[in-house]
């Protein structure tokens, strides 16, 4: 039985669906944003690059797997995705996409009867129209092409491509842009690098001699010597006639300019969530960071992952024919597989089956064989077992170590007292 999506749509209208049109065709709406501008912001800072490379590679090192209950269609899906399709290369492409730009567009290429999918390329997102009804329900897709006429554009019918949107707000079919909040604070800290760079190729004279009774000729080659100077830091100038000289303040940068650059620096990764001592700034890093700033960026990660696996499992798993399958990440991190661990083994100890307890890991992102169960814990008369700590001056006191147990009703221990009176003996 074949699954039929139909796409939603709203009796509202779609948010400057009348204003936002292209001159050429009256159907293809023009982007909401300059998608070259953000590519352009992402491609000249390396903090805002590292930012986006790093989230991709978190995002997806892992990998993915796939919940079923059939095995056969489990290793079919992972080749096919593995092998056939190349969705590792995929992923990463669109990922990026829909980190700088918020929208991501697959295309999906049928064999010639319409019957298999038989590839997946990622489409620029910077050429990509949408033709949508005033009620936000989408008709089909354009490429535009540049420096070709409209006969030239690609056409895609909805059953081709498969949107992904990062930032879906309102009515507006497109996603807002992601680095819409710091393009104020991106701007200014280029005009701050410009200046810095403007320093550094016009550096003031270390000395300047003023001329007295200097002729018209003297000067400009005065003039003429300073506008050398000012490209060469280490030429003194020289003049003729009676002078006198005076030293110039040497530029810092210790403080003042270098703070201003390390506040936008700061600003612009602010809207990555990505911890400044995972890209090089450790300026106050130090052991006591830890999921206080991990958490905000790991969640940040995982909400991407979520809205993929969503568009992945609603639109591509059926038109691959595994409709039975479900498409999900991995755990991202080692914190993640120890708590998924350690709320197994509650599971267990609340005496759950072991196909609940697999399928409550698999769910969560641990990678598990098809054959994995759960072995029945071994019960014990002593009750539980309370873990120690590899250091001992931090295990648990037990009942004959705690404090007050060896004193008597004076609060004096059996030891002080002959401690005390081995020194009285002494004395």
């Amino acid at each position: 039985m074949e699954l039929v999506l139909e796409e939603r749509s709203s009796k509202g209208i779609v948010k400057d669906y009348f204003t936002r049109l292209e001159t050429s065709h009256k159907s293809f709406k023009e982007a909401p944003y300059l998608y070259k501008t953000l590519m352009d912001m992402t491609e000249s800072d390396p903090i805002l690059f590292n930012a986006v490379s790093l989230t991709v590679d978190l995002a997806t090192y892992k990998g993915y797997d796939f919940l079923g209950k059939n095995k056969r269609e489990l290793e079919k899906a992972r080749l096919l995705f593995n092998q056939e399709l190349d969705f590792d290369q995929v992923i990463d492409n669109l990922m990026w996409q829909l980190l700088v730009y918020g929208d991501a567009y697959l295309e999906v290429r049928w064999n010639d009867s319409k019957t298999e999918v038989v590839e997946l390329n990622p489409l620029e997102t910077t050429e990509m129209r949408v033709n949508y009804t005033e009620h936000g329900e989408i008709v089909g897709y354009v490429q535009k092409v540049e420096g070709k006429s409209e006969k030239s554009w690609v056409h895609f019918s909805k059953d081709e491509v498969i949107y992904f949107r990062h930032f879906w707000v309102g009515s507006q079919v497109q996603s807002r842009s992601p680095f819409q909040s710091i393009s104020r604070a991106f701007s200014t800290k280029v005009y701050a690098n410009d200046y810095l760079q403007s320093i550094f190729r016009n550096l003031p004279p270390k000395i300047v001699y003023f001329l007295k009774n200097a002729s018209e000729k003297q000067r400009k080659l005065f003039v003429e010597n300073l506008i050398r100077a000012k490209t060469n830091p280490n030429m003194d100038i020289i003049a003729q006639g009676e002078a006198f000289d005076s030293k110039m303040q040497q530029v810092t940068f210790d403080s003042g300019l270098m703070g201003v650059l390390d506040y936008f620096r700061k600003e612009v990764l602010m809207v990555t969530r990505v911890p400044p001592h995972w890209i090089g700034i450790l300026d106050g890093a130090n052991r006591g960071i830890g999921e206080n700033v991990v958490i905000p960026y790991e969640t940040k990660i995982k909400k991407i992952q979520q809205k993929i696996a969503s568009q992945i499992n609603k639109e591509l798993m059926p038109k691959l024919k595994l409709s039975n399958l479900v498409f999900k990440w991995n755990a991202i991190s080692l914190l993640d597989e120890k708590e998924v661990i350690a709320n197994m083994a509650q599971l267990s100890a609340q005496r759950f089956d072991s196909e609940t307890i697999i399928q409550y890991a698999r769910d969560h992102g641990l990678k598990l064989s098809d054959n994995a169960k759960i072995e029945d814990p071994v019960q014990t008369m002593a009750g539980p077992q309370v873990q120690k700590d590899g250091a001992p001056s931090r295990q648990r006191a037990g009942k004959s170590d705690q404090m007050g147990n060896k004193l008597n009703q004076k609060g004096v221990s059996q030891e002080s007292k002959q401690k005390l009176d081995s020194k009285k003996v002494s004395a």
